[in-house]
């Protein structure tokens, strides 16, 4: 190791730790509200990443033969890195996003254009209160008027009237035409009804009620009857992911734990992985244990959605957003982060069809911790879950 090799990196992990100490650095000079706070360490931060950048060579080309094809690779990639950390240091904005497009392209990352389709506020919503469960709340403004006009009178014994939950039929709802989409809300459709009727609405006046509107209903008597919590399209995607590749996943905590401990040390925090030797092996057992039981996220990972939510307008098949083949476990910072971090119009022929730039993951992925492919995970042919996003596509295509 180099004598300017800053402490804490190691060379056995080459590339994939130089990046996850480097792309941090490189998304947060780029955020307008992070730029303040560098512009006030630029000096730290610069004899900082001047370590880093004489740390290169050992990172990135240690074992490869020179004159060989792959130490021009390398080097290659190892030329790149360094014009980044010279233009995070010299704060040139443009330049660090083209330098970060460039190395995303050299790590077979691909980008392709497409149009964007317009899907409504309400079809957003579900698809996220489905992916997420009830946590999030409708604004007042969100909801119809008539809905606002109940609320008011609640109290009041203009809604007191009685009607059996059987005398309703959601059909007569326009908005169910996209409830009905997701399993997760048809199974709860009995629910909806029970709400509807203690909540005294006017069968009448269900015709007039909107996604808002049944959210609500659903999260207030659900918390009025202390039902069983929403098992959310995330939770039931992280079951289904360490039921199927838990020993993969352990694999990778195993081979990457420089690369976790640098994670956590880029969000300032350490949880004494350094000195307590029992530390990161309860860290990874706790968070298996917790995405067994609770469908929970481990941390510093988040669920990226392959084929974009925004780009999922289909009558039929909102659904499929969240489906598992279209999400993705993946390290969030700074993976997840740069994968939204080109989600930019393209002029297209129309401000109805414009033309979008999106990153294009492999249908079969479902974890990323790295641009190498050893730490990466693939669905198996052979698992359940059979519908994909191609199916959206191709449905889609045949519509238009």
């Amino acid at each position: 190791m180099k004598e300017n090799t800053p402490p804490g990196i190691e060379l056995n992990l080459g590339k994939e730790l130089a990046y996850i100490i480097v792309l941090p650095k490189a998304l947060d000079a780029i955020s307008q509200k992070q730029r303040r706070r560098i512009k006030s360490n630029a000096s730290i931060l610069y004899e900082k990443l001047l370590g880093l950048k004489n740390s290169l060579d050992d990172l990135f080309i240690t074992t490869s033969k020179k004159n060989t094809e792959e130490y021009q690779y390398q080097l290659y990639k190892k030329i790149i890195t360094e014009k980044l950390i010279l233009n995070i240091a010299s704060g040139k904005t443009s330049e660090i996003k083209q330098n970060i497009e460039q190395i995303m392209k050299e790590e077979n990352l691909r980008f392709i254009e497409r149009e964007e389709s317009q899907i409504s506020a309400e079809e957003k919503f579900l698809i996220k209160t489905d992916f997420q469960g009830l946590s999030h709340y409708p604004s007042q403004e969100q909801f119809s008027p008539v809905f606002q006009r109940y609320i008011k009178t609640q109290n009041k014994n203009e809604n007191k009237h009685t009607l059996s939950p059987h005398n309703y039929n959601l059909e007569e709802i326009p908005a169910w035409k996209y409830f009905k989409q997701f399993p997760s809300f048809v199974e709860r459709s009995q629910i909806f009804k029970l709400a509807l009727a203690e909540f005294n609405i006017h069968k009448q006046d269900i015709k007039n009620l909107n996604s808002y509107d049944l959210i609500a209903l659903l999260k207030n008597y659900s918390i009025k009857h202390k039902l069983p919590p929403f098992e959310n399209s995330k939770m039931k995607f992280i079951k289904f992911f360490i039921k199927h590749h838990e020993q993969e996943l352990r694999n990778y905590y195993q081979v990457n734990k420089l690369v976790i401990i640098q994670a956590y040390r880029n969000k300032g925090l350490n949880f004494n992985f350094d000195e307590n030797p029992n530390a990161y092996q309860d860290f990874v057992e706790r968070s298996i244990s917790q995405m067994k039981e609770f469908g929970y996220v481990p941390p510093l990972f988040n669920i990226h959605h392959k084929y974009p939510v925004k780009d999922c307008k289909s009558e039929k098949n909102l659904s499929l957003a969240n489906a598992p083949s279209n999400l993705c476990l993946i390290l969030q910072s700074p993976y997840h982060q740069m994968m939204h971090l080109f989600d930019t119009n393209i002029l297209g022929k129309t401000i109805f069809n414009r033309k979008v730039k999106r990153l294009e993951l492999p249908q079969e992925l479902i974890f990323f911790g790295g641009f190498d492919k050893n730490f990466q995970i693939y669905h198996k042919p052979k698992e359940e879950y059979r519908e994909t996003i191609l199916t959206f596509i191709k449905q889609k295509k045949q519509r238009n």
